[in-house]
């Protein structure tokens, strides 16, 4: 269509200047005779093609705007409060251990069997010794298991002491509970240990 109406235009634009230039050139050759009576202009008709539309052109899409994000206002830090040392709290002192119950006599038959408990607080360490009836020798119960071989010793180091097949030469010992932890340490009274012998 385009290429149509530009034809159509430079052609009337052609015809208009072949047009123009006639006349003058008529005159310019006859100097002398009379102009004959000039040719009426031809009306040159235009068929006017109609302009195609304007193919509308995309509107423009506007950019969208960033978005500012508002700053986060700056709160007021708190005041610092003046630093109280805090008061240390007096420490106990640890103390040595405390019997609570002492052990008692048993009267056992010979080979028999027999168990003294001791009571104690703050106590970390437990040894039982065995005491001999003239109180010459002060032994701790893996050294008397070492004498009377027969003589079965349970839990020697706990509060509570079990002795079994109980030999007639343990007839008239003593016993007692050796308590300590790190502050000190402490002994039970003594318990004797009867053997009856038939």
């Amino acid at each position: 269509m385009k290429k149509k109406l530009l034809i159509l235009l430079c052609l009337g634009l052609v015809i208009l200047i072949l047009s123009a230039c006639g006349p003058k050139q008529r005159n310019r050759g006859a100097s002398s005779s009379p102009s004959p009576t000039p040719d009426p202009t031809p009306t040159v008709i235009i068929f006017s093609t109609p302009a195609p539309d304007p193919t509308p052109s995309p509107a423009p899409t506007a950019t969208p705007k960033p978005i500012s994000t508002p700053k986060p206002s700056a709160k007021p830090s708190p005041k610092a409060s003046p630093s109280s040392t805090p008061t240390p709290e007096p420490t106990e002192e640890p103390q040595p251990p405390v019997v609570t119950k002492n052990p008692t006599g048993e009267v056992v038959p010979v080979g028999g069997s027999c168990t003294f408990i001791a009571k104690y607080e703050n106590a970390v360490w437990a040894v039982w010794h065995f005491v001999s009836p003239d109180g010459s020798r002060d032994l701790a119960y893996n050294d008397i298991q070492n004498i009377y071989t027969d003589l079965k010793i349970i839990n020697g180091y706990a509060s509570t002491m079990s002795l079994e097949n109980i030999p007639a030469q343990l007839n008239g010992w003593k016993v007692y509970c050796h308590f300590s932890n790190d502050a000190g340490s402490t002994d039970t009274a003594m318990a004797q240990i009867t053997v009856q012998q038939n």
